[in-house]
């Protein structure tokens, strides 16, 4: 299941016993955990909390990309990761066993009713975004390679979606619908070269 065009589109239907298990993680999160971080990206205040899945340890040297490619302020981004909560190890195991070649900068994150998530980019490394409700929710991406043209991508609960986060990308919720949460990770590449191709995941590596 993969669209057509490089900022972002489905990689994949979700399993629902996985999608299960991140609502389940996330509603502990609400109830008995403070966020990792609370504000900022146009949702000030309680606006826009997310949660740590992973914690970083050091810079990996295992990776396939190639560490003397990433610019220097990105290298910490370039990590192997702690997994905090084991009960998540079987969405990281599903990612990584079929679509992508790591799994890092794990997180979880809820967006308030009436707030949005303002233009920003300039992320270094590919992103899985995981809708975990249905809330009518308006997402924006810039396509680099045309020109800049904002693409409208739909990003729909039950399924798991790459984004293209080093252009410009912005989200709000549509007024009168309720919160927004959405568990996301970083990655290298696809484990389908043909994938890489239809995404222009090398395009990440030579800014």
């Amino acid at each position: 299941m993969i669209t057509d065009y490089s900022p972002g589109g489905i990689v994949c239907k979700m399993p629902e016993e996985l999608l299960t298990l991140l609502q389940y993680r996330l509603h502990n999160f609400q109830t008995t955990e403070i966020p990792s971080l609370i504000g900022t990206l146009g949702s000030p205040g309680f606006g826009y909390k997310r949660w740590i899945i992973q914690s970083p340890l050091h810079i990996s040297h295992t990776l396939q990309t190639d560490i003397s490619l990433i610019p220097n302020e990105h290298k910490n981004e370039a990590q192997i990761n702690i997994l905090q909560y084991e009960d998540l190890r079987p969405v990281i195991e599903f990612f990584e066993q079929q679509h992508v070649d790591s799994v890092f900068r794990f997180r979880m994150s809820v967006l308030q009713p009436e707030n949005e998530i303002t233009a920003h980019g300039s992320h270094y490394f590919p992103r899985i975004h995981i809708p975990l409700c249905d809330t009518d929710f308006s997402f924006y991406i810039n396509d680099r390679l045309n020109n800049d043209e904002v693409k409208p991508i739909k990003l729909e609960y039950g399924n798991a979606y790459f984004i293209n986060v080093s252009n410009n990308h912005w989200g709000k919720i549509k007024e009168g619908s309720g919160e927004r949460s959405t568990a996301f990770f970083s990655f290298n590449r696809f484990n389908d070269p043909e994938v890489n191709k239809q995404f222009n995941i090398d395009e990440y590596f030579i800014r």
